[in-house]
């Protein structure tokens, strides 16, 4: 049985592994075009330059890697769904399906934000205003993949608020209700947050916080709509 359920799991990660490395390679191929995209989010006065010489081809990797890994989340999600749902009931099921595909959606409507909103404007805040006239405005290959790195792991971890409060309010852990009471202390909460989740700056920090408080008071208001719904049936 333990044997079985080893060669089962081994399947899973080699059938994980493939799938992310023919993405990759695919991805890799495609990277002059891909970096093309990351440098429009600068400003046009800002170069970017290289420290070492494979910073570009191990970026390209990295670049190749994450892309990878994002786009083929749903994929994934079956594989593992599929492994492990055996052991599941279907109430189990229900609520696995029920997380995962919100939060799939979310993260990436976060990172749609991430590259159209925050990056871009972020960036151009930091290159405009926090520079001085005499510095010549550049940033290394590496700098510029960690700094886009941090925000899209941000954004995904904030446009996933909104599962995290609905099923706070769902299991009664901490209904909607205390959260109204207290969301002027949740709002501070949130202000560390973004400033834990974004570079050292107060714009990139407002401009994740932004979005953040919006998803709180938004589900706060959908959830209090459902249960009014419910008491009204």
């Amino acid at each position: 049985m333990l044997q079985n359920e080893l060669k089962q799991l081994k399947k899973l990660f080699l059938c994980i592994g493939i799938i992310v490395s023919i993405l990759t390679i695919f991805l890799f191929y495609y990277s002059e075009k891909i970096i093309g995209y990351i440098q429009a989010l600068l400003p046009s006065n800002v170069n970017i330059f290289m420290i070492a010489p494979y910073d570009v081809f191990l970026g390209t990797i990295k670049i190749a890697v994450v892309l990878a890994i994002i786009l083929s989340l749903p994929i994934l999600f079956i594989f593992v769904y599929n492994y492990i749902s055996p052991a599941l009931s279907n109430k189990e099921k229900k609520l696995i399906v029920h997380i995962f595909i919100p939060s799939l959606l979310l993260s990436y409507g976060g990172i749609i934000f991430a590259y159209k909103i925050l990056l871009p404007l972020s960036l151009k805040t930091l290159y405009t205003y926090y520079t001085l006239s005499f510095v010549e405005k550049t940033i290394s290959f590496p700098a510029l993949l960690d700094y886009i790195l941090l925000i899209l792991i941000g954004v995904v971890i904030i446009f996933n608020t909104p599962i995290v409060i609905w099923n706070l309010d769902s299991f009664n852990i901490i209904t909607v209700d205390q959260m109204g009471v207290y969301r002027k202390y949740i709002a501070v909460l949130f202000l560390l947050v973004s400033a834990i989740l974004t570079p050292p700056d107060i714009f990139s920090m407002f401009l994740m916080f932004i979005p953040l408080y919006m998803l709180f008071e938004g589900t706060i208001t959908l959830k209090r709509l459902k249960r009014r719904g419910i008491h009204d049936n």
